[in-house]
C-alpha cells in the first residue's frame, strides 16, 4: 500500500468573478492511496489500483452532504511493464480513469506513457504521456535515495514542477 498527501495551489480568477485577475486564490490538499495487488513478474505487468484526492467518497455514492472539494479525485487501475534495452530501463504503461466531478470529464478513459532511464545514471527518468486529453513530458531525478524532483510540460503549453520526500518503511 502506497499512501500520499499533495498540495496543490489553483489559479482562479477569485471571489469577484470572471473579471478578477488570473491569480492563486485557492489551494486543494488531499491524500492518495494506491495497493498492487500483483507486482511486475518476467511475463507479466504490475497491476495497481488506486484513489487520488480520496473526501467526500462521491466515487463511491456514499455520501453527497459532506462539503470538500475534490478537485482532483480519481479512482484509477494501471497495467505497468518495464524491459531491459543493452542497460536503459524502457516502461511503459497503461491505464483507466475514472473521475467522478463534470469539471474533469475529458480526462475518463484511458490514458498510457512511456519512460526511459539512462544506463548512465539510473535515479534519472524521462517521461512522456497521453493523458487522454494531451501530451505530456516531462523528467523526473531522485537526488540522494529521497529528495523527488520533478519538471513537467503539460500539453506542450503548461510547466509544472514538484518537490517530494520518499522514504519507505521496512516490514
Amino acid at each position: 500500500m502506497e499512501l500520499s498527501y499533495t498540495g496543490t495551489i489553483v489559479k482562479t480568477h477569485g471571489t469577484k468573478g470572471k473579471d478578477a485577475p488570473l491569480k492563486y486564490y485557492n489551494e486543494d490538499r488531499h491524500i492518495n492511496v494506491k495497493f498492487i495487488p500483483l507486482y511486475e513478474g518476467r511475463w507479466w505487468p504490475a497491476i495497481s489500483i488506486g484513489w487520488d484526492d480520496v473526501g467526500n467518497f462521491k466515487s463511491l455514492k456514499i455520501s453527497k452532504s459532506l462539503t470538500a472539494n475534490n478537485f482532483f479525485e480519481c479512482l484509477y487501475v494501471v497495467g505497468t511493464k518495464h524491459f531491459d534495452i543493452k542497460g536503459y530501463e524502457l516502461g511503459a504503461h497503461l491505464a483507466y480513469r475514472h473521475y467522478p466531478a463534470d469539471a474533469n470529464k475529458q480526462f475518463r478513459g484511458v490514458g498510457g506513457g512511456l519512460t526511459l532511464r539512462p544506463a548512465f545514471y539510473r535515479p534519472l527518468r524521462f517521461i512522456a504521456e497521453w493523458d487522454g486529453w494531451g501530451v505530456n513530458a516531462g523528467v523526473d531525478v531522485t537526488l540522494w535515495r529521497h529528495l523527488f524532483v520533478q519538471a513537467a510540460l503539460v500539453h506542450g503549453r503548461g510547466f509544472s514542477a514538484s518537490l517530494g520526500y520518499h522514504y519507505t518503511i521496512h516490514f
